[in-house]
């Protein structure tokens, strides 16, 4: 491993065509490398970067420019590859967009803006880094429409962020040569389609293979739900009204739990506790179950209505999946000695 001034890298040569350049996601510690002995990149010449920093690559533009030019002249390669995931997945398209000689860049989860409300870019990168956004997002946008590289674009559709993610990419509409996929699973895409499997056949076979992506492909209404989550996210973050027309009921054709979940909360803060409980329960039963704060908001939304004896089996069974929960052992206690 090399550290050079805020980074740490790494490069394998294997004297190929293609260099992999893979960047590294958030809160992997300076000294781990991303996807670091992955089988699936043994046959490349790759380089492996690690900021150590929740910054974005933003702090470290000169040193990350430097370290893949050095590797390009190390291993004779004539094609840059670009990935990541989330934090990695900026540094995929901002880095990749930067190089004449990138061929793909392929991102997971990708951010354009850095600033958006309640994101945990805007939470974690230092300010300093967002002072100019408006000029930052709209130089890479235009970087990445006029890129001669072939740009894969993944976005997860369950997940309280990223739906502002799925409006920024609406910019592409008319892009050729910028391929985006939406898909109905949370935001850690690398569990269901393998990052390091998917660069490797893209680079063997100049394609993305799609059988696990139509496995997992969102229809119009997700992506457009998935947007509204994000809304419902926001309006309780802010404290503000939300500005689309929605049904009270959870009658929405998509399985996005975290759609009808957020929806709830908006609900129960408008003291639609009934119409709050319905959609809780939709988000049970597509995926909300296997979250301690969804039992803990249905049981605050029964207790709420009077429904003590039903409050406490979801206050029971948030317990049992967080047993160091203090908070939902109190309330346990009291509704026991009522």
């Amino acid at each position: 491993m090399n550290s050079c001034n805020r980074i740490n890298f790494e490069v394998f040569n294997n004297s190929t065509e293609h260099l992999i350049v893979v960047m590294s996601p958030m809160e992997l510690p300076i000294d781990k490398l991303p996807h670091y002995k992955d089988e699936n990149f043994d046959n490349f010449s790759r380089i492996l970067i690690n900021p150590g920093s929740r910054n974005y690559y933003k702090d470290c533009v000169a040193e990350v420019r430097d370290a893949i030019s050095t590797a390009i002249k190390e291993t004779g390669a004539k094609h840059l590859v670009f990935c990541g995931s989330s934090m990695g997945a900026f540094g995929a398209i901002y880095m990749g967009s930067l190089f004449v000689e990138t061929k793909y860049i392929v991102a997971y989860a990708p951010f354009i803006r850095l600033d958006h409300p309640g994101t945990l870019s805007k939470s974690s990168i230092d300010p300093d880094f967002l002072m100019d956004e408006d000029r930052n997002s709209s130089e890479l946008t235009e970087r990445l429409k006029n890129t001669k590289a072939k740009v894969f674009l993944f976005y997860p559709c369950i997940d309280g962020q990223d739906g502002v993610k799925i409006a920024e990419s609406e910019a592409f509409n008319e892009c050729a040569h910028i391929a985006r996929y939406y898909l109905m699973c949370e935001h850690n895409i690398h569990q269901h389609i393998g990052l390091p499997a998917l660069v490797a056949d893209l680079i063997d076979s100049g394609k993305v293979s799609t059988e696990k992506i139509e496995q997992l492909a969102a229809t119009e209404d997700d992506k457009k739900f998935s947007q509204y989550t994000y809304q419902f996210y926001i309006a309780e973050l802010e404290n503000s009204k939300i500005t689309f027309e929605f049904p009270s009921m959870p009658l929405e054709n998509t399985k996005n739990w975290l759609y009808f979940y957020w929806k709830a909360r908006y609900q129960a803060r408008q003291e639609q506790h009934w119409e709050s409980l319905c959609n809780y329960m939709v988000s049970m039963s597509n995926g909300g179950d296997n979250v301690v704060e969804t039992h803990f908001c249905v049981a605050n939304t029964l207790k709420t209505l009077g429904l003590k004896h039903a409050a406490l089996g979801y206050y029971q069974e948030a317990f049992k999946r967080s047993p160091m929960n203090n908070q939902i052992a109190l309330i346990i206690s009291d509704l026991l000695t009522a």
